[in-house]
């Protein structure tokens, strides 16, 4: 049996979403991943770390308005596992530092978020910066 072919084939090609840059972005609203403690981690908590470094990335790059996303404090064993093991991690549309989050914002913007916390979020600041510091 044949097949018909399509009267138009380039509605059956699949769409590629359009990417926006976090500098484009109509969302300001600042995350931070403070890597500061990885120093105190095993290595099989770095290799977690940089699983969920480049998930978020990936999740952060396809949304329609991306969050401005920060990696604070990358040095040591994370970033000798990013340059190891994630190609293109130095490519990647966020803001990376070797600095700790302490030097880059001011401690009045930052806000530590918990998932143990009893506090619920209903809106973001964009003055403020949202850290997760411990991701693992």
């Amino acid at each position: 049996m044949k097949r018909k072919r399509a009267e138009n084939p380039a509605a059956y090609a699949a769409k590629r979403r359009k990417i926006t840059k976090i500098s484009d972005s109509k969302c300001k609203t600042k995350i931070a991943v403070d890597c500061s403690f990885d120093d105190l981690m095993s290595d099989k908590d770095i290799v977690k770390l940089s699983k969920q470094l480049q998930r978020c990335y990936t999740l952060n790059r396809h949304m329609e308005a991306p969050l401005q996303l920060h990696l604070t404090s990358l040095r040591d064993k994370t970033l000798r596992r990013m340059e190891t093991f994630i190609d293109g991690y130095k490519n990647w549309d966020v803001v990376i530092k070797q600095e700790r989050l302490s030097d880059i914002f001011a401690p009045s913007n930052v806000v530590y978020l918990c998932a143990e916390s009893e506090n619920l979020l209903d809106t973001f600041d964009e003055e403020k910066v949202y850290v997760y510091w411990r991701i693992c």
